[in-house]
């Protein structure tokens, strides 16, 4: 009797399953899902969806919307054409491809999520401390969305793991290192935001590098892990 193989289907030359995969189809649904509601009749509906699942500190803090340090990062701006949502998911994949097989499914996944509930909690608490010192409410009504904080946790501990590959980051024509990536990122961003008024969540960023490289010093820095020296 012959025997059928089952073949699961494959995405960018990876199972279906793979944590990358999973995640980048968990935010390509819900950024479709934006745009539905973004040309759609209901401006109801829509304002729910987004006062429920962005992150917004007053919310977090005073009606107790814990999961938005969560659910926050599956959101991206719908404006216009999708860039924030393809350089997050770019960045995803570029990073990821090696850091899945280096360090296994389980701590990629698990450095991916603390990073974004990272970058949230950051958020909330900097967005708290700017409302004591300035009285400004705009800081803790102001939501926030986008996976960066969780892109920024994988950035800092791929530079820790492989130092030495360079990147070309724009807007800088040169190669940079990538244990320099994390660093000139968050400078990009801060320059962007103060000089061009870009609403760039830096908090965020920072907060995400920050959880990332506290994952990596509690979990990953005495764990036997494979490093691969080269892209695939």
């Amino acid at each position: 009797m012959l025997e059928r193989k089952f073949h699961s289907p494959k995405l960018f030359g990876f199972p279906i399953y793979y944590p990358i995969n999973l995640i980048l189809l968990t935010n390509f649904f819900v950024h479709v899902l934006q745009y539905f509601l973004r040309f759609g009749n209901d401006i109801r509906f829509e304002n729910f969806f987004y006062s429920t699942l962005s992150l917004i500190p007053s919310f977090v803090l005073e009606r107790g919307s814990y999961w938005q340090v969560l659910s926050y990062g599956f959101l991206h701006s719908p404006s216009g054409f999708p860039f924030h949502f393809l350089m997050n998911m770019y960045a995803l994949f570029l990073f990821g491809r090696l850091l899945v097989p280096t360090l296994g499914n389980f701590h990629f996944t698990a450095l991916y999520f603390i990073s974004l509930i990272g970058g949230g909690l950051t958020v909330v608490i900097t967005s708290y401390l700017k409302f004591l010192l300035n009285e400004n409410i705009s800081s803790l009504t102001t939501p926030t969305l986008g996976a960066s904080a969780a892109i920024f946790g994988l950035i800092l501990v791929f530079g820790v793991l492989f130092p030495n590959l360079e990147f070309t980051f724009f807007p800088i024509p040169i190669p940079i290192k990538a244990e320099y990536l994390a660093i000139v990122a968050i400078l990009i961003g801060v320059a962007l935001t103060y000089f061009f008024e870009v609403p760039i969540s830096n908090e965020g960023h920072i907060g995400g590098a920050v959880f990332g490289g506290i994952y990596y010093l509690l979990f990953l820095r005495n764990t036997q892990i494979h490093k691969i020296n080269y892209l695939a």
